[in-house]
């Protein structure tokens, strides 16, 4: 009878003073009332599990139990909001199946919207490159579409030194080569640029040698040792949709497709097991090679649509990158993979 009373009536503290009233309430009720003040202390105050303890003079492994019995009994309820656009349970999925330290995928929605791909891809690069880059990082960026989309995504930057990687490519509009996209970048965040002012593919190994030594270009390549984050596309080799595939001569590409290319990164050729494919082309290009890649701590790798899948896998298993930006559909065929 007395608890039914407590439970309607107002406990002041006149009526909590009176001698004759012995209060008990259930231990559930205590416990519970226990485990959300806990909680509020954690989750809400940020205070740890021994300064909670300290103050209600508990052990912190009581605290840690009061902890997960406000989760289990729904005391506590935890929501995550996540990011429009990016499907954190892909990207986590593929993240352990990959391997790799990091993976951004764009959600089924936007995946979807096969016209726009290019420009989603390019917007969530951007997200990642401003997420990741600080002034204090030395950027290398590559080119390719994606690439060029990314750039064209970014609203602002760190001032930050920006570092072009591989050379420049005729026949590409004016506006969107490789030393237009460094220096939009470099404009973008006001800190020096080097550009590579070197063709990618050259006629032979020799006047490929010749130029990187010459000042244009060599003091771009010194820079290639001191990257600290490099941003860089996936080309395709079959189905082609490469840069550097219309760049070789059909001869060569002839040749190198098969011996097994799959896919470039940087102009560094893979097959589909990620081991290096050279032929005819090798000694001809300048770039960074893919033993400077794999010395990069950090290298995103940005590129999507199923059709360049088979490029994407060969990338990923060289080594040369060890982040990846892609679409939900890419991310799924590449985490149901035995």
């Amino acid at each position: 009878m007395l608890l039914r009373v407590l439970r309607h009536r107002k406990l002041t503290p006149a009526l909590l003073s009176r001698p004759e009233l012995e209060v008990t309430m259930p231990d559930t009720s205590f416990n519970d009332f226990q485990a959300a003040l806990v909680a509020k202390r954690f989750f809400v105050d940020g205070l740890s599990q021994i300064e909670i303890g300290q103050s209600l003079g508990i052990s912190r492994f009581k605290v840690a139990r009061l902890l997960s019995y406000a989760r289990d009994t729904g005391i506590v309820e935890i929501n995550i909001n996540m990011p429009s656009g990016i499907d954190v349970d892909m990207s986590s999925a593929l993240q352990e199946k990959s391997g790799l330290a990091r993976t951004y995928v764009l959600d089924r929605a936007v995946s979807d919207k096969g016209s726009g791909l290019l420009e989603a891809l390019g917007a969530l690069a951007a997200e990642v490159f401003t997420g990741i880059v600080s002034e204090a990082d030395v950027v290398g960026v590559a080119w390719g579409r994606s690439l060029d989309a990314m750039a064209a995504a970014m609203k602002t930057m760190p001032r930050c030194e920006v570092v072009q990687l591989v050379g420049g490519m005729p026949n590409i509009d004016p506006g969107t080569n490789s030393v237009d996209l460094v220096r939009r970048l470099g404009e973008l965040g006001g800190g020096r640029v080097y550009p590579l002012h070197a063709p990618l593919v050259t006629g032979d190994a020799e006047l490929a040698n010749q130029l990187k030594r010459d000042p244009a270009a060599s003091d771009t390549i010194s820079m290639f040792a001191r990257v600290t984050k490099a941003f860089v596309g996936i080309g395709s080799w079959d189905p082609p949709d490469s840069s550097l595939f219309g760049l070789v001569e059909p001869d060569v590409r002839s040749h190198l497709l098969e011996i097994g290319a799959v896919s470039d990164v940087c102009a560094n050729l893979v097959d589909g097991d990620g081991k290096p494919v050279s032929g005819p082309l090798a000694g001809r290009t300048i770039a960074i090679t893919a033993e400077e890649l794999k010395a990069v701590p950090q290298v995103v790798g940005v590129a999507g649509g199923t059709g360049k899948l088979d490029a994407i896998r060969g990338a990923l298993k060289s080594g040369m990158i060890d982040s990846l930006v892609t679409d939900y559909h890419t991310a799924l065929a590449l985490t149901r993979e035995g």
